[in-house]
């Protein structure tokens, strides 16, 4: 549709078709991975931050050193992932499920949450493109083994898929994986982490 087109805007110089750029989904810190590191700063992030909520912060990173299996899953993701939710389910109680999504690059890890973890909706995150929940977990499997270095460029080569997932937080995201990894992965996984801790 975008080359169909005579109409475009420019973002960094890329013709990007008509840009909509209040955004108001996600409180603000949430989205500034992504208004400064796919949108070059172009949206007006509208809304206020809120950090009074379980674990302090709208934006939170849980340091995970598990091990990625062959079949691209991480069990020790999906243990902390499983005791996030019981801490949600016991703060807020059991309808708070609803309002939680976990997100992962990899069908694998999704199929093993969604048996971890009932009640939860689990999916990658090409199957959640286009949602919204109050909160998210993103599950990267990634691990800091010289053999994950290729799946390490799969998650963060490129900004769309960590986009999709940042963006689709309203209230919160939380990050579960190997941050060291993520810090030296020298691709999107870095800038995330770094927001994060911003």
């Amino acid at each position: 549709a975008a080359a169909a087109t005579d109409y475009y805007e420019k973002v960094h110089d890329e013709a990007c078709g008509v840009i909509l750029n209040e955004h108001r989904r996600c409180e603000p810190a949430i989205m500034a991975f992504s208004n400064q590191y796919i949108y070059h700063n172009v949206l007006e992030l509208k809304g206020e931050n809120n950090q009074n909520k379980l674990f302090g912060a709208n934006l939170v990173a849980f340091d995970i050193r598990g091990q990625k299996a062959a079949q691209h899953y991480n069990q020790a993701e999906i243990d902390a992932c499983e005791e996030l939710v019981a801490k949600f389910v016991k703060e807020y109680g059991e309808a708070v499920k609803k309002d939680i999504g976990i997100i992962t690059p990899f069908t694998k890890q999704a199929e093993k949450l969604k048996s971890a973890i009932p009640g939860v909706e689990v999916g990658t995150v090409h199957v959640f493109q286009g949602a919204e929940k109050k909160y998210i977990l993103f599950s990267s499997v990634i691990d800091d083994m010289p053999a994950s270095k290729g799946l390490n460029r799969f998650v963060g080569g490129k900004g769309n898929l960590l986009n999709v997932a940042f963006s689709r937080a309203k209230s919160q995201f939380i990050f579960v994986g190997n941050l060291q990894a993520a810090k030296e992965a020298d691709n999107y996984l870095k800038y995330a982490a770094k927001s994060i801790k911003e």
